[in-house]
């Protein structure tokens, strides 16, 4: 399966960009409060992703191993700048089907507060006026 790198098509220099944004928000701290060995999985993908790029030829595509290895960074990368995946069951309103969804914790926050506000709205529209 082929993934996006922040909505680009993954082309040598779109990999080397977003590598390079990385790289810059890392050394500028933005991911200090991730773990030790979160970190040191970044710095180790970082340089790995600079070595396979060095090699790459420029007049073709990205390898399948170089697209996999960005994208792995990327997916990595936007997991903890979110707080993590959490994978729910769900099932649909009147279904005894469920299914499992998977969301960063952002969005399941996200996700959550609309819903309680939605019903608050419902509960305040349903109430007999005095």
């Amino acid at each position: 399966m082929k993934l996006k790198l922040s909505g680009t098509d993954g082309t040598l220099s779109e990999i080397q960009e977003y590598v390079d944004r990385v790289d810059e928000r890392f050394q500028e701290g933005r991911y200090d409060d991730f773990g030790k060995k979160d970190r040191q999985w970044i710095i180790d993908q970082i340089i790995a992703l600079r070595e396979q790029l060095k090699v790459a030829d420029p007049n073709l595509p990205p390898s399948e191993e170089l697209q996999a290895s960005a994208n792995a960074l990327s997916l990595k990368v936007a997991s903890l700048e979110e707080g993590g995946i959490v994978c729910k069951r769900e099932s649909r309103v009147g279904s005894r089907m469920s299914e499992t969804k998977c969301r960063s914790q952002k969005r399941a926050a996200e996700d959550s507060r609309k819903a309680q506000d939605e019903l608050r709205r419902f509960n305040r529209q349903r109430l007999p006026n005095r």
